[in-house]
């Protein structure tokens, strides 16, 4: 008997907790959606216990200096709440995690992630893990130092249709013939491309704008 009023109490308890969302918890819901950001840290200098969740209607966000923010709050009963607070909002980032040179390949074993205050983070700096593992540097870089984009070298895409030629080099014999790209790549990877004399499509590694190698 015991066991089941426990049972019941605790649901009572998540359930009420669930039908009243707390206000501090939809606020900073609301600016991390706002800021596109992975955490944001409030911290009030008003009183909100006086506010329900339930009678918001609408979250305005006031930038008054870098330090002091004001939130303005609109409940469906029309009242008007303004805010006092200091938001710090975080976001993901990848720093170094040692000395890295310039036309190094990056590995996953070279960065860690972390989470810095967005003051703090370069505006290009790379969130996409994708956008790292496998990049060559453009630059040599040192440790702790957040990736950005001007630090990856810049891979083009040649396009569809482009004109090249197709290059078989070993170590008996040196072919160079006429080919057409058929899908748009960037150099250093593997590219589908026409024989313009057999016009068979055959697969090489885009190694220039202007020259597939035939790897054996």
């Amino acid at each position: 008997m015991r066991l089941n009023f426990l049972i019941i109490l605790i649901l009572g308890l998540a359930i009420s907790s669930y039908a009243s969302p707390n206000v501090e918890d939809l606020i900073t819901k609301q600016i991390e959606k706002e800021l596109n950001c992975q955490r944001v840290e409030i911290k009030f200098y008003d009183n909100i216990n006086k506010i329900k969740a339930e009678d918001v209607k609408k979250i305005n966000l006031a930038l008054i200096s870098p330090n002091k923010q004001k939130i303005i709050l609109e409940t469906n009963r029309g009242e008007i709440f303004q805010l006092s607070c200091q938001i710090t909002a975080y976001d993901r980032v990848y720093l170094t995690r040692k000395p890295l040179s310039k036309g190094q390949i990056i590995d996953e074993t070279d960065f860690y992630e972390s989470l810095l205050p967005l003051h703090m983070i370069p505006a290009n700096a790379i969130k996409n893990i994708d956008d790292i593992v496998k990049k060559e540097l453009s630059r040599s870089v040192g440790t702790g130092i957040a990736i950005t984009k001007n630090m990856i070298k810049s891979s083009d895409m040649i396009s569809k249709g482009q004109k090249v030629s197709i290059v078989i080099d070993t170590e008996n014999i040196k072919i160079s013939v006429k080919g057409q790209l058929q899908e748009a790549s960037s150099v250093g990877s593997l590219v589908k491309v026409l024989n313009l004399n057999s016009k068979k499509v055959i697969t090489g590694r885009l190694l220039d704008s202007n020259t597939v190698i035939m790897d054996f």
